[in-house]
């Protein structure tokens, strides 16, 4: 990889202060580094180690943890979600016994409850418990197209939790980020806090940098609730590539 490259793109973008790479080839990490600053209040340098707050990617391991479990046995993913939450009633009419979990993880599910998908992203005062109380009042009725939100996935969340007893941050972290080997990766912000950790910034673009607010555990949720590195992410990108091989051992399904 040519860093000097790199390096003169990152500094004409005037994009972010600081960002961490990882270049994977021939199922390897062949370039892995930070360049600039995770944290301008102290001048803290980014690594390839540095922690980021990953958003929406979240997404992407909650449907692979899923997969594992729907291939494992342990929840059908063509299952009306109704069998993991029976008390769920849909609006107008709809029939919770006709939606699938799986059209909830791919955003086709026909309802959509606007307050918890900004309560639990946000102030983060929308408990768990809560949800079904939540969408059984204010939820409205949609049609199937894909939608893009975090309610979709939230909800199957939900509903997986309910019939395995095991929450997504376990799930995550007990069916992607340990068979991945992704030791620097997390679903606790607390947890993630303890080590490198990249202070988010608005600004760039010849506008000053301001640091964003950071994300706290009653904000985390499991369509975006995770924490992980460039390296980790590497190790993530090869599992993909390599059918679910890395290190020499399958340790997802092959499909």
């Amino acid at each position: 990889a040519d860093e000097h490259k790199i390096e003169s793109f990152l500094q004409r973008a005037d994009a972010t202060p600081g960002v961490s790479i990882a270049i994977v080839m021939d199922n390897e990490i062949i370039y892995a580094r930070g360049l600039g600053y995770r944290d301008l209040a102290d001048c803290s340098k980014a690594t390839s180690q540095t922690r980021y707050y990953l958003k929406s990617t979240t997404k992407n391991f909650l449907g692979a943890a899923a997969a594992v479990l729907h291939e494992e046995g342990a929840i059908e993913l063509d299952a009306p979600i109704s069998d993991y939450l029976p008390a769920l009633k849909l609006p107008n009419g709809l029939r919770p016994e006709q939606v699938s979990i799986r059209a909830h993880l791919t955003h086709t599910q026909p309802y959509y409850d606007a307050g918890l998908n900004y309560r639990t992203a946000f102030p983060g005062n929308l408990a768990e418990e809560d949800f079904i109380d939540h969408v059984n009042e204010f939820s409205e009725s949609k049609d199937i197209r894909f939608r893009y939100s975090n309610f979709g996935p939230i909800m199957a969340a939900h509903a997986i939790g309910a019939k395995t007893g095991v929450n997504w941050r376990e799930l995550i972290a007990e069916k992607v980020f340990a068979p991945a080997g992704m030791s620097d990766s997390f679903t606790v912000m607390a947890e993630a806090e303890q080590g490198e950790m990249a202070q988010g910034y608005m600004g760039g673009f010849d506008a000053a940098y301001r640091p964003e607010m950071t994300k706290v555990d009653s904000q985390m949720h499991a369509a975006g609730g995770a924490v992980s590195t460039a390296a980790d992410m590497a190790r993530w990108l090869i599992v993909n590539l390599n059918q679910g091989v890395i290190d020499g051992e399958q340790v997802f399904p092959r499909r």
